[in-house]
C-alpha cells in the first residue's frame, strides 16, 4: 500500500482535479468576502468620505496605470529603419514628387 500512494494521482486524477477546484472555490469565497465587507464598509461613509475615497483610488489607478504603461514602452523594441529600403532604386524626384503628395 505505501508503495501505491506516489502512484494514486494517475489512478483517480478526478479526485484530484475535485480537490484542486475546491481549493479554488474556497479561495474565490474568502476573495469575495473580503470584497463584500469592503462594500459593506463604504456603504457605512458619508457623501464627503466615498468622495475622498474615490480620489484616493483614481490617484491610485492612475499611478498603476502609468507604471504598466511605461514599462511596456521600455521592454518593447524599436525596429532600427536604416537600410529599410536598401536595393531599391528610388531617385531623388520620386523622393520629392511623394513628398509633395503627402503635404
Amino acid at each position: 500500500m505505501l508503495l501505491l500512494l506516489p502512484f494514486t494521482f494517475l489512478l483517480f486524477p478526478s479526485d484530484r482535479l475535485l480537490a484542486k477546484k475546491k481549493s479554488l472555490d474556497v479561495d474565490r469565497e474568502k476573495t469575495m468576502t473580503v470584497f463584500e465587507q469592503v462594500i459593506g464598509l463604504t456603504r457605512q461613509l458619508s457623501s464627503l468620505e466615498k468622495l475622498r475615497l474615490i480620489e484616493n483610488l483614481t490617484r491610485d489607478v492612475e499611478v498603476s496605470l502609468q507604471t504598466q504603461t511605461t514599462q511596456i514602452q521600455t521592454t518593447q523594441k524599436r525596429r532600427s529603419l536604416r537600410g529599410l529600403l536598401k536595393g531599391c532604386s528610388i531617385s531623388a524626384e520620386e523622393i520629392e514628387g511623394f513628398s509633395r503628395r503627402a503635404c
